[in-house]
């Protein structure tokens, strides 16, 4: 699998692991919720930039 597919899978899930958790065992500050949610998708995109251009240069 390709590294910056891996990192985003690896995101997502701990995003989704975290805001299970915040909601539902630990009383998390909505800020901080959003704050995860920003870092990862921000983590994401910057994933899916590399991928891209990594595409581009086997082209």
């Amino acid at each position: 699998m390709n590294e910056h597919k891996q990192k985003m899978i690896y995101t997502a899930a701990m995003l989704f692991i975290f805001l299970i958790i915040a909601n539902t065992m630990v009383e998390v500050n909505w800020f901080l919720q959003l704050v995860a949610v920003i870092f990862a998708g921000y983590y994401i995109l910057y994933s899916v930039k590399a991928l891209r251009a990594e595409e581009k240069e086997k082209q």
